[in-house]
């Protein structure tokens, strides 16, 4: 049987406060409220859930309980892991992230995986049609070139915007022949002062 959440972690920090030093906390930003309150159970002591992906990011930030847990006057990194392919054009990701990088001190990081349209472009537009005929959301494949405009205002470190699978891997030998046919890229930026 496996414990609860309060019986598998560590006594959480004194009462009204969020934060510990020296502590990793995240804010999750789930999509419907039952994956909020598993998220909070799950992720007991450092729980950080403040609203969902529709909203602006504006709101967000100015969230309290997000106040309370990130101290934005450090670095901190923000992960955009599988969740700006299904931000449409229309909702503006590049000044979704102008605002996030905003809120960023130099030192941040900003961590991208994107479905990528060049993987096999043939079949991009297909993809988005059937995905969102099927699901309430919309998939937004995007070029190389649009997800990496995605990052302005960081420095790519190294090995820059790949795919998947050449991502750092233990060994060569762990990259297939065929990295685009995972469809995804992923990259990591670095705030820099200026």
């Amino acid at each position: 049987m496996r414990p609860s959440a309060s019986q598998a972690s560590p006594p959480g920090p004194p009462p009204g406060t969020f934060r510990r030093p020296g502590a990793a906390t995240a804010v999750a930003v789930p999509e419907r409220p039952p994956g909020q309150a598993r998220w909070r159970a799950d992720r007991a002591p450092n729980p950080g859930i403040t609203s969902r992906p529709g909203e602006r990011p504006g709101k967000i930030l100015a969230d309290p309980e997000t106040q309370l847990l990130i101290d934005f006057t450090q670095p901190v990194a923000l992960l955009l892991v599988a969740v700006l392919h299904f931000i449409p054009d229309t909702a503006d990701p590049a000044g979704i992230l102008a605002t996030l990088r905003e809120a960023l001190v130099p030192g941040s990081y900003l961590v991208i995986c994107h479905s990528c349209r060049d993987a096999r472009p043939d079949l991009a537009d297909p993809a988005e049609t059937v995905y969102s005929s099927r699901v309430a959301g919309q998939l937004c494949l995007r070029t190389r070139d649009q997800i990496a405009r995605l990052f302005d205002g960081f420095s790519l470190v190294e090995p820059g915007l790949v795919w998947i699978p050449q991502w750092r891997p233990d060994s060569p030998a762990d990259v297939p022949g065929d990295p685009q046919r995972y469809w995804g890229l992923v990259g990591v930026g670095r705030r820099e002062a200026g």
